[in-house]
């Protein structure tokens, strides 16, 4: 086959391949590498054939060839001689039969006719195993040597085969055994390309094998990341939701304290309103009392001592106690008159109570002290003094306690570093305490749940991973001196990393 028919079936397999219609390609690109290896061969073979024996490159091609190659290529020039020389015999032989056939009847072949035949058909049988020695000694398969044995044969039958009293040696080829050396040629390259195939097949494999367990570990460590995060995910949920029942139930639990508080201080208050109450009637029962004492009849009034006097009503000392109470209203006159008047009806009645039984005793009517009106009246006046007292108090009372200092979050961002770390470690378990850590991640503080202990970056970390980073760090000696110290290529472990607090 010519070059260009090798490149004609090299593209059309091509063709074959980048297409669609053949599902298994593996033979198409076999068949292509064996074109495309026998396309090289005759490369080199057409670029020796066609280089001239005087020309340059054929100079330094024969000034560098050793004897054995020398005769190789001595072998290879005479039998090129010799399919050429076979060939033009042959274009001689057809041209002869084709004038011998445009002569001949209709239906009729000659005897010409068939032994022009018979020649060209072992001119063409000559030129078969001339190009299959050519070929042979191309691949080193048949020596020059061999060639050699034969030559003498085969330029006897080039010169006399025409004549007619010529007998043909056919055994000229058997001594070479041409057949034999081109199947064993076919079958080592078989076996070579059976070999390099296996080995390109085995490669293969091996590349398809190891991409798949490439990408299974990929998948893999995409799944062990997924995985990761969702736990990851998942326990922060978790832990934003305790934090969020803590806080709710820390707020729950503050409302608690204020309602019940709220509550104590209207009890409070409602009880000293009472008290204020009781010793107001008891005061103005009194006073209506020293009033209407000319009315009646004097003998039967029975002056109270000054010692008695002097002593504050029961219900005065109870309230004395009591603290954050409202201011009350101004004292009604109206109702001071009708208890006034209800308190005279029922010290008239007492007078004549008395009156009864001051018939019993004349003794001590008659006997009637001249200081007793006299002390009746600084009575009334004690008790007038002791309710101006009263009142004014009520108008300096103070107001209901604030609230606490340290219960409001922006109270902490006016601290220093110590004060905080000061709640934090001694205000265990209450809100102040989730306050003051909230401060200090504000301030780049991280607690580290292995040391307990607070940790903030002294410099950029040197090392960089995603479970830990290590670098150099200030943290908080609590234990020892109470200070911050520095700590230099210190791993932080991201697994030790407190995140329940929020920073906001």
């Amino acid at each position: 086959q010519s070059r260009s028919t090798c490149h004609r079936l090299r593209e059309q397999i091509k063709s074959w391949i980048t297409g669609d219609l053949v599902k298994d390609k593996q033979p198409l690109m076999d068949a292509r590498r064996r074109i495309e290896s026998d396309m090289e061969r005759f490369k080199v073979c057409e670029k020796e054939t066609k280089t001239k024996a005087y020309s340059k490159d054929g100079l330094a091609a024969a000034a560098n060839n050793d004897p054995e190659t020398q005769a190789k290529l001595d072998a290879r020039e005479w039998l090129d001689n010799c399919i050429e020389n076979l060939n033009t015999q042959k274009d001689a032989l057809e041209a002869e039969l084709e004038i011998a056939r445009s002569k001949k009847k209709a239906g009729k072949v000659s005897e010409r006719e068939k032994e022009l035949e018979h020649h060209r058909e072992r001119l063409n049988w000559h030129i078969e195993k001339m190009e299959l020695m050519l070929r042979l000694l191309d691949n080193d398969n048949l020596s020059y040597e061999d060639i050699k044995s034969i030559q003498e044969d085969v330029d006897y039958y080039l010169q006399s085969n025409q004549d007619a009293d010529f007998q043909e040696d056919e055994t000229i080829y058997d001594a070479l055994r041409l057949e034999e050396l081109d199947q064993d040629k076919a079958g080592l390259d078989l076996l070579k390309q059976t070999k390099k195939e296996k080995e390109l097949e085995k490669e293969r494999r091996e590349k398809e094998e190891a991409e798949k367990e490439e990408a299974k570990k990929k998948d893999e460590a995409r799944k062990a990341d997924a995985e990761k995060k969702r736990k990851a995910e998942e326990d922060k949920r978790v832990k934003d939701e305790q934090r969020r029942i803590q806080v709710e139930t820390e707020r729950r639990r503050q409302e608690e304290e204020a309602k019940r508080r709220q509550l104590a201080m209207d009890l409070a208050r409602r009880q000293q309103q009472e008290a204020m109450e009781v010793a107001q009637a008891a005061a103005l029962g009194a006073l209506k009392k020293a009033e209407a004492k000319p009315l009646a009849q004097s003998p039967q009034v029975v002056p109270l001592p000054v010692a008695a006097a002097a002593q504050p009503p029961p219900a005065l000392r109870d309230a004395g106690h009591l603290r954050a109470t409202p201011e009350p209203g101004p004292l009604d006159l109206a109702g001071e008159s009708k208890s006034g008047q209800s308190s005279q009806e029922s010290l008239s009645q007492e007078g004549g109570a008395a009156a009864s039984e001051g018939g019993s005793r004349p003794e001590s009517r008659a006997e009637g002290r001249p200081g007793d009106e006299a002390d009746g009246i600084m009575v009334i006046d004690d008790l007038k003094e002791r309710v101006e007292a009263l009142e004014a108090s009520l108008k300096t009372m103070p107001d209901p306690p604030p609230k606490p200092l340290f219960d409001e979050p922006k109270v902490f961002e006016k601290l220093d570093d110590d004060t905080l770390f000061f709640i934090f470690y001694f205000q265990t378990g209450t809100p102040q305490q989730f306050l003051a850590a909230r401060q200090l991640k504000k301030q780049g503080w991280r607690f580290h749940k292995k040391y307990l202990t607070w940790f903030q970056r002294h410099e950029e970390p040197i090392e960089t991973a995603y479970d830990r980073e290590r670098g150099t760090y200030r943290y908080f000696d609590y234990e020892t001196g109470w200070c911050q110290r520095i700590k230099t290529d210190f791993t932080f472990e991201y697994e030790f990393l407190e995140n329940e607090v929020p920073l906001a």
